[in-house]
């Protein structure tokens, strides 16, 4: 009974052995696998980012070649690469694949200038060349910039020297491919362009610098999947406004146009001012008017304003003969309708002082004020500031408000000189002012010889416009 049972022990522990070897061998397999099942997704998601980077720094690369070629330097470049599992495609502008700018003034014809793009796709991720740039797109949609694209603005001018992309061809799987490019066609200078086009029956020429004021705006609308890296690149820029649109996938690239100060001009209905600079407190440097009568016109009927009209904020200049002798006296009236109670502010002319005197005499009357004038001063006081009919809108002073709600320190009786009154209301109407003229029938000027001295500081804005479309072909070989 005992040898029976120590052969028993003794086979029992055999086999707990084995078991345990067995076991050991299990875990060991099952751990493995656990690994490589949870490792190797990380390890195809490193390979494909390294994949990535390595495109990224070739279409990179890539970019300076282009330029090369579309600026005459080389007739041909080459750029061979690792696909590395991905897929390379030229892809044109097109209905099914949009990729373009629109060039945008008010009251003109739009520049549409189209650019199409070369593409790289690896696992959803997306690298191009487009624009003369170089854009990364990834999964969630969000796309910056690699490299800038052919866009150039100082405040002042823009320069696009838009890259067009010709050609239809890809590439994909493993092993290497090459991007050929070469120069499909001398560039088409798109702006500024002088050729008559037919605009609404009528033939004009449209595209010419500076730009004119009428225009108001330059807008900027680019079409493209890599949107929202357009648009991070346009923030980066001076004087922009910027928005997108994630259901058409377009930025919107908005540019004040600013002309340079016209100096001495004959006087319009309006006059323009655009981009005013609203940071300083002393933004104009002339602002002068010569008036000459018209038709034996005494000018000592002379009632004239000029209105600015901004939201809720109105700003008048009334120009009116002082009682007595032959002079022109001013007064200044300023209203924002958004301030609650009193929110009018109103300048008449120091009565201890003389006037602007009417020079002349029969048909030859003329005068000269300055808005800008130093050594004559205007009160705060409740006056009632505007001209006759058929002049509306006048500005009427409030014996209440004796307190001025834009200025510090400025009460009933206060005096100031002409020129701080205007600099200070014309910052506040900054930075685009259109400045409306208005007189009775009676009105004794004549707009032919009359004139307006303007110029002033500006906060940037476009003046000069530069777009040519430089037609390339691209292929994959």
């Amino acid at each position: 009974m005992k040898k029976h049972m120590k052969k028993f022990i003794e086979s029992s522990s055999g086999t707990t052995e084995l078991v345990g070897h067995a076991l050991l061998i299990g875990i060991a397999g099952a751990a493995i696998a656990v690994i490589v099942s949870m490792g190797m997704p990380a390890i195809e998601d490193f390979k494909s980012t390294a994949q990535n980077q390595k495109v990224e720094q070739s279409f990179t690369v890539f970019d300076s070649r282009v330029s090369k070629a579309t600026l005459g330097e080389s007739p041909l470049q080459v750029l061979e690469f690792d696909l590395g599992g991905g897929s390379v495609s030229v892809m044109e502008n097109s209905t099914t694949y949009p990729s373009y700018i629109i060039i945008r003034r008010i009251n003109e014809s739009d520049i549409l200038v189209p650019m199409g793009a070369v593409r790289y796709v690896l696992n959803s991720r997306v690298i191009g060349y487009e624009g003369g740039g170089v854009w990364s797109e990834y999964p969630n949609g969000n796309s910056l910039m690699l490299s800038p694209p052919e866009m150039h603005y100082n405040g002042e001018t823009l320069t696009l020297p838009a890259i067009t992309v010709r050609g239809n061809s890809s590439a994909g799987g493993k092993g290497s491919s090459a991007i050929r490019v070469s120069s499909a066609g001398d560039p088409v200078i798109l702006y500024p362009n002088t050729t008559e086009i037919n605009i609404g029956g009528k033939w004009i020429r449209n595209r010419t610098n500076p730009i004119p004021l009428a225009a108001g705006e330059v807008t900027l609308i680019i079409k493209s999947e890599f949107y929202k890296g357009w648009a991070d690149f346009a923030r980066r820029l001076i004087y922009t406004r910027v928005s997108t649109n994630s259901t058409n996938k377009t930025a919107t690239i908005t540019l004040l146009v600013v002309t340079p100060s016209p100096g001495r001009v004959p006087i319009t209905d309006p006059q323009i001012i655009r981009g005013l600079n609203p940071y300083n407190t002393e933004p104009l440097n002339n602002f002068s008017y010569h008036f000459e009568n018209r038709a034996n016109k005494p000018l000592n009927s002379m009632d004239w304003q000029l209105t600015v009209i901004q939201g809720t904020k109105k700003l008048i200049f009334h120009m009116q003969k002082k009682l007595g002798p032959n002079e022109i006296i001013l007064n200044i009236g300023y209203q924002d309708t958004s301030k609650p109670g009193d929110n009018a502010e109103t300048w008449q002319w120091n009565a201890a002082q003389s006037g602007f005197p009417i020079m002349g005499s029969g048909a030859n009357e003329y005068f000269d004020i300055d808005l800008l004038n130093t050594s004559n001063t205007l009160e705060y006081s409740d006056v009632t500031v505007g001209a006759t009919t058929p002049c509306t809108g006048k500005i009427v002073g409030s014996t209440r408000n004796d307190t001025a709600f834009t200025w510090s320190g400025v009460t009933t009786g206060y005096n100031l000189p002409i020129a701080n009154v205007t600099q200070h209301y014309m910052q506040l109407m900054a930075p685009n002012i259109d400045l409306d003229n208005c007189a009775p029938a009676s009105d004794p000027v004549d707009y032919s010889t009359s004139t307006v001295n303007l110029g002033y500081d500006t906060a940037g804005g476009i003046t000069f416009l530069h777009v040519t479309q430089n037609p390339m072909n691209f292929s994959v070989v």
